[in-house]
């Protein structure tokens, strides 16, 4: 029995090794996969006073002469910047930018849940735009373009409205109207993909809720969850690299998944109450829409239909087939080269 259990730590001690050993590993290579040369690049990380806390800001590119780009991040509460290595194909022909809001991410690890009584939609809206004014005085930029995604297109809305003067174009993916008819609109083809996918799960839980609209709040994160979770992907081929299991381990990290779900109990109603199309559809920016084609969070046909009534000096829509709700992640290269097209078309309007 002894021999047995000295066996059995020995194999344990081993694993361990293994396992440290290939993390290790993992992070020296993820580390070496986002060196940039500077100059002419730049490579840039710090907390930033912004709205009375701080704030984490990253700012990244091959070229400090490049368009600047603001991602503002779905979720809510969902950091991108464990994800900066699945981003890298901005990094050539823009400066990218990651914020991690309030709630969530670097700056939630820092202010804690001290920031409660201020995760408002008004409150976060003039956070970004005080994110937009550090990022003209720091990279010399009259004009910035403001990509927002799922929550982040709400906040971009609302910021582009606000502070027009700041940004040369505004990019909406998953762009969200009202998120009460976005639910309602997804709750079919949320069950028409589940059936499709023999998801059992997704088919029982969304039964057990049913169709909205829902009197409990915490039902709506159920058809949204299996819209997500069903959303359209791309094939994978062959093995994830290191550095992509490095990327993969920083986002599930417990500090990231605890300000994902404070920020979500303290916004989402107030993103159910927020109409985007019921309040304005006047934009002083360029105004350009891509969404997945199979969108069942936030879908195309809606986004679609508030697209047609906006009044803007430039606007286009754009649709990438066999995407979904994340084809800014996952259809990346098609998502960067409509963007590429885009950005000259707008800034040529007066």
């Amino acid at each position: 029995m002894r021999k047995l259990l000295k066996v059995s730590l020995y194999a344990l001690t081993a694993l361990v090794v293994i396992v440290v050993a290939g993390l290790g590993y993992a992070n020296r290579a993820y580390t070496d996969a986002l060196k940039i040369a500077d100059p002419p690049g730049i490579v840039w990380a710090d907390y930033v006073p912004i709205g009375g806390i701080a704030q984490w800001v990253q700012i990244r590119g091959q070229n400090r002469e490049n368009p600047v780009v603001l991602w503002l991040n779905g979720g809510p509460g969902f950091t991108t910047i464990p994800q900066t290595l699945f981003a890298k194909g901005w990094e050539q022909d823009f400066t990218l930018v990651m914020w991690d809001q309030r709630g969530e991410g670097l700056t939630y690890a820092k202010s804690g849940q001290t920031v409660a009584d201020t995760m408002t939609i008004d409150h976060m809206t003039d956070d970004g735009i005080a994110v937009a004014e550090f990022l003209r005085s720091k990279l010399g930029k009259q004009k910035i373009i403001l990509l927002g995604h799922s929550w982040g297109s709400i906040l971009g809305v609302h910021m582009v409205r606000k502070r027009p003067d700041l940004f040369q174009l505004y990019v909406g993916t998953g762009q969200v109207t009202s998120l009460k008819q976005a639910v309602a609109t997804g709750y079919t083809m949320v069950q028409d993909a589940a059936r499709s996918a023999n998801n059992e799960k997704a088919l029982a839980d969304l039964e057990e809720v049913g169709p909205p609209p829902y009197a409990e709040i915490e039902k709506t994160w159920v058809p949204i969850k299996w819209a997500n979770e069903l959303d359209p992907r791309p094939q994978l081929t062959g093995r994830p690299s290191w550095a992509a299991i490095w990327a993969l381990v920083g986002m599930a990290s417990p500090t990231n998944l605890a300000g994902l779900q404070f920020s979500g109990e303290r916004l989402l109603g107030q993103m159910l109450d927020d109409d985007i199309e019921g309040t304005s559809s006047s934009f002083d920016v360029p105004v350009v829409f891509i969404q997945g084609a199979g969108d069942m969070v936030t879908p195309t046909v809606l986004s679609k239909a508030y697209f047609e009534k906006i009044a803007a000096p430039y606007k286009a829509f754009h649709v990438i087939d066999g995407a979904g709700h994340l084809a800014l992640m996952r259809n990346s290269r098609q998502f960067i080269d409509i963007v590429k097209a885009e950005v000259p078309r707008a800034v040529a309007m007066p």
